[in-house]
């Protein structure tokens, strides 16, 4: 009986760390620079979401790092903000060191949680 139950084990475990264990709110100066308002974060944070959602239940996956920057991209059209690859390049870049949650306790989440 036990080594069935080995056998139909899963071999990869998928986690969900953005906003789980990582601070997406380290973000917010980006969002308070580029937008005027640090509160989009959270209407950004919430389409990138949807967008991975969306793509992943019609057989399309895409990472994290492939979705958010679309992303940004939907939300500064939406605010007719000026926003420009740099500055998808800078924010990307803070993203690759977001902070975990105090009550995380994860030693390494921070240097391992994206697949980039």
């Amino acid at each position: 009986m036990s080594s069935k139950l080995t056998q139909q084990r899963p071999h990869i475990l998928v986690l969900d760390v953005n906003e789980t264990l990582l601070d997406v709110n380290a973000l917010r100066p980006f969002f308070e620079r580029f937008f005027g308002d640090g509160d989009v974060l959270k209407e950004w944070f919430a389409r990138t979401l949807l967008c991975s959602q969306t793509v992943t239940q019609t057989n399309n996956y895409a990472d994290f790092s492939t979705v958010a920057p679309l992303a940004i991209e939907m939300t500064a059209k939406i605010h007719a903000a000026q926003w420009s690859e740099a500055d998808t390049a800078s924010t990307l870049t803070a993203m690759k060191s977001l902070p975990t949650h105090p009550d995380a306790h994860c030693n390494a989440c921070t240097r391992t949680a994206f697949v980039w």
